[in-house]
């Protein structure tokens, strides 16, 4: 299997943080109907602001990534100073700390620390540190890496919990990445709105497996996950059709997930069928609202 840099980060990469946090907090004028049943009106509610949670936890994987930009971790090949080889798309704020320094010593620990705040990737401003533990190299199947995190913000968005992601590739298969967050929190800007989660997603590459051309990759996205909210509501989804990241697409382009709200709200989350767009329809009953993603 051939790799190119960046090659563990495009996957997860799907939307920015910042615009799925924006579509979750406004109200979307685009609403082919107004629902007047409080109980889906709360459901839509929940159900953008679960995908803008879990995008924010796909962000924690996107640090990884590109911290080891040209797979300068993914290798091993960690610089003593901290920095590792061939970076060059870490912003100058973040500061990395690597132990045990040497390119060899595994299990190792590197901590990613933004200070007070550090813009980046994406334009996003993050602040507080990430704590990565590896297994092995991660360009090798098998190896986990384990983030944990210390006050750690993305646009004011705070993280908590323990994320997880197994290198499940291999030469004949592609690409195979298994995820999962526990005990995830994140907590919004104003101190006082928060939503709980947890879930698992297994990220597989179904087409350029062996392919020099990064372009030709495609990947299918499946899992569940479950959400509860400051105020008590719960919402769980599973993605019922594999979600279909093309890399040459910003966003993804095809799938379908299916929620519920509260144990008895159901409703869906669809992507499309395949062209390379910017915009999802949540279904609730007779509801459907439009929502745009990043262009």
């Amino acid at each position: 299997m051939k790799s190119s840099p960046g090659i563990f980060v495009k996957p997860l990469a799907a939307a920015s943080v910042c615009m799925l946090i924006f579509f979750s907090c406004k109200k979307d004028s685009n609403s082919s109907q107004n629902s007047t049943d409080p109980a889906s009106d709360s459901a839509l509610t929940m159900s953008t602001s679960a995908a803008a949670t879990d995008n924010l936890y796909n962000d924690v994987y996107d640090v990884l990534g590109q911290t080891g930009s040209n797979n300068a971790y993914l290798a091993g090949r960690i610089a003593v100073n901290g920095r590792a080889e061939g970076v060059d798309s870490v912003p100058g704020c973040t500061t990395i700390t690597v132990s045990p320094a040497d390119i060899n010593t595994y299990p190792k620990t590197v901590v990613v620390d933004f200070g007070t705040g550090c813009t980046g990737w994406y334009g996003v401003t993050r602040s507080g540190s990430i704590t990565y533990n590896f297994t092995g190299k991660f360009k090798n199947p098998g190896s986990t890496v384990t983030a944990t995190f210390s006050n750690y913000k993305v646009n004011g968005y705070k993280l908590e919990g323990s994320y997880s992601v197994m290198n499940s590739s291999s030469l004949s298969a592609g690409i195979v990445f298994n995820s999962s967050v526990t005990n995830g929190k994140v907590t919004y800007p104003n101190g006082t709105t928060w939503y709980s989660y947890s879930g698992t997603k297994t990220i597989k590459q179904t087409a350029g497996v062996g392919s020099s051309n990064y372009n030709d990759y495609v990947f299918a996205i499946t899992g569940a996950h479950s959400y509860a909210s400051y105020t008590g509501k719960t919402l769980t989804d599973s993605i019922t059709t594999a979600l279909v990241k093309q890399v040459t697409c910003k966003n993804i382009s095809a799938g379908t997930v299916a929620f519920t709200y509260n144990g008895t709200v159901k409703g869906t989350l669809d992507y499309g069928n395949g062209s390379c767009d910017s915009l999802a329809t949540i279904t609730i009953g007779s509801v459907n609202k439009t929502i745009g993603l990043p262009r």
